[in-house]
């Protein structure tokens, strides 16, 4: 069992305001940022599922392709969901620099060999 501080299960918790921010980013972020947003979510499933596999088999069972996988969700995991609030850089960002910084995690995702 991995602990994660804060201690929030992105897979399973979810907020009530998502639908009714959607406008609000669409108009000040852009048009893509919820499909951005959903394909970082759906990188953090997939890093589960093959966690799991890790977990049974071992690292060595999973293909280059699926490592790098690993790799860019833990990136996305501990450089943008870990953001040291005590940080004078990270203690505020804004939401367009979170946009992009989902974007090059994704884009990164779609240059690795497959």
């Amino acid at each position: 069992y991995k602990r994660h501080f804060p201690a929030i299960d992105w897979l399973t918790s979810y907020s009530l305001y998502l639908s009714g921010l959607t406008e609000y980013y669409k108009k000040e972020i852009g048009e893509e940022y919820m499909e951005i947003r959903d394909k970082s979510m759906a990188l953090l499933q997939e890093e589960a599922e093959l966690e799991e596999i890790v977990r049974l088999v071992g690292v060595d069972a999973l293909s280059t392709h699926e490592k790098l996988i690993l790799e860019t969700a833990r990136s996305i995991r501990e450089d943008f969901l870990l953001q040291d609030a005590f940080d004078i850089t990270d203690s505020y960002s804004s939401t367009k620099k979170q946009f992009l910084l989902l974007l090059i995690y994704l884009i990164f995702r779609l240059l690795l060999p497959s």
